[in-house]
């Protein structure tokens, strides 16, 4: 279905753009895709686990016409990694597909979409961390504002948080 009440904000939003005269910025510069494979082990107190995985990650950065850093994003794809407890067994799959953007004129760091989307075999979701979040630097320790689920915000709850999906 389409959603008509958007299509007209956005078409006068592109032809403001489009007829705006000479713009103060300059182009963006993309970068990637870049595609990682990963395996790593880690401690979650009482045992370990690893995760393993392959993640694709693009970017874009914005300069003034001055070439100023204004703004870059980074596009992350990480469709299936895979987290086991070496203990037990227990496996579940770790998802993302986010864009995170750090501003240098507000110093704030912005994520979109779901960085942590954990679902074990038969029982679907059991961490989410999705929605947009913005930090007050890139340390990405202290939030400003959050919509949506975000079961793993910050990194004191990250490592908690995976840990107790394959406990």
């Amino acid at each position: 279905m389409t959603h008509f009440r958007f299509a007209v904000p956005v078409a006068a939003l592109g032809l403001v753009l489009t007829s705006a005269g000479a713009s103060s910025a300059a182009e963006p510069v993309n970068f990637g895709p870049f595609v990682e494979s990963y395996a790593f082990t880690f401690s979650c107190g009482d045992f370990d686990a690893s995760i393993t995985g392959t993640s694709t990650t693009s970017a874009r950065r914005f300069v003034d016409a001055d070439g100023n850093r204004i703004r870059i994003q980074r596009f992350v794809s990480a469709p299936a990694d895979v987290m086991v407890n070496l203990d037990t067994g227990k496996t579940v799959t770790v998802n993302a597909h986010f864009v995170q953007t750090y501003n240098w004129a507000t110093g704030t760091v912005t994520v979109t979409g779901f960085r942590y989307l954990v679902a074990g075999s038969g029982t679907g979701v059991t961490l989410k961390d999705a929605g947009r979040i913005i930090f007050a630097d890139e340390t990405e320790e202290s939030v400003l504002f959050q919509a949506g689920r975000h079961d793993t915000a910050t990194p004191d709850l990250l490592g908690p948080a995976l840990c107790g999906a394959v406990a």
